[in-house]
C-alpha cells in the first residue's frame, strides 16, 4: 500500500477543507490542522495516488483564484 500526505500552509485552510471535502473518497481525505491543510491519499496504485493529489491541487488552485476574486 502506498500512502502520501501533503501538508500545505495556506491562508484559511478551514475554508479549503469545506471546498475540498466533496472530493474525499474512502482512500483520499483532506482536513485542516491549525494553519495547515492536510491531504492524504492511499492506494495500491502509484498512479491513483498521484492522480488524486493532482486533482486536489487543481481544485485548490481554482478555489484560490475564486477566493481572490471575492
Amino acid at each position: 500500500m502506498l500512502t502520501a500526505k501533503l501538508r500545505l500552509k495556506i491562508s484559511e485552510p478551514k475554508i479549503f477543507t469545506r471546498i475540498l471535502n466533496p472530493d474525499d473518497t474512502m482512500w483520499t481525505k483532506c482536513w485542516s490542522d491549525g494553519e495547515v491543510l492536510i491531504i492524504f491519499a492511499e492506494s495500491d496504485s502509484t498512479g491513483a495516488v498521484l492522480n488524486a493529489l493532482d486533482d486536489y491541487m487543481l481544485n485548490i488552485k481554482a478555489a484560490q483564484a475564486l477566493l481572490n476574486i471575492l
